[in-house]
């Protein structure tokens, strides 16, 4: 019953988020933005010698995957878009069970965030890279929790901040910067 309750719950989290996106007019120029750009790359367009880019292209491969399978149509970023913003909720709602908050006021934290964030919704690159910062710490409290005894944590929250520099220089530097300054603060 209870699994059937928390299914009825991210369903619900994932239908309010894609309403929200789907009925939104289509007037974010990040949203149409990254759109084209993964259209083009689904077109066979080679980033940065054919697309005009300024950001690194991690976003724009991983929509043109979808683009390509789904057909090249905004309603499918859209959804995409739905999927990461409920991805983000699911890894803030699972930061709160690790850090010891009751069920309940997770949830209710997880619809409040939610609700501020319905303006932002969009497939943008600024949210998958909250989507890796999320991750990471997320890594890290489980490593905090074994006392840093196992060590494939330490080389997949590696790999996440790699990932957070190709989405978004930027951003992917300073989260990179933080995770190798946070393992020498424990030297």
């Amino acid at each position: 019953m209870k699994k059937l309750r928390d299914v009825l719950f991210w369903s619900g989290i994932f239908l309010v988020i894609l309403t929200y996106i789907v009925i939104k007019p289509l007037e974010n120029l990040d949203e149409m933005w990254n759109f084209n750009v993964a259209r083009c790359i689904a077109n066979g367009l080679i980033p940065y010698k054919e697309i005009s880019m300024v950001s690194t292209p991690l976003l724009g491969f991983l929509t043109a995957i979808f683009l390509k399978i789904f057909g090249t149509e905004m309603f499918i970023t859209r959804v995409l878009a739905a999927v990461l913003a409920t991805v983000n909720l699911g890894i803030l709602y699972r930061i709160c069970i690790k850090i010891k908050i009751q069920n309940s006021i997770g949830k209710l934290l997880i619809l409040v965030v939610m609700f501020i964030m319905k303006d932002y919704y969009c497939l943008d690159y600024n949210i998958l890279v909250m989507t890796l910062g999320l991750i990471i710490l997320l890594l890290e409290i489980k490593s905090f929790e074994q006392e840093n005894k196992n060590k494939k944590i330490h080389i997949i929250i590696g790999i996440v901040s790699g990932l957070a520099i190709c989405t978004k220089q930027s951003i992917g530097l300073l989260i990179s910067v933080v995770v190798v300054l946070n393992q020498l603060f424990f030297i």
